[in-house]
């Protein structure tokens, strides 16, 4: 489970520097945008699981 986590968080970043590159077209950074809201939006239910499943922290 720690594994999903840490790669949408490293999908999350690496996306965000990717959206700012140089020469994107706008029709490129709305679509990168989209799926960035995806992976943020999945990463804030992986932690509302992982909150869920522990007591006390994890």
């Amino acid at each position: 489970m720690a594994n999903e986590y840490v790669k949408l968080h490293i999908m999350k970043h690496a996306l965000q520097h990717y959206i700012n590159r140089d020469g994107a077209s706008e029709k490129d950074v709305r679509q990168e945008k989209r799926v960035l809201s995806e992976v943020t939006e999945e990463l804030e239910q992986f932690k509302e699981r992982i909150n869920l499943g522990c007591s006390g922290g994890c």
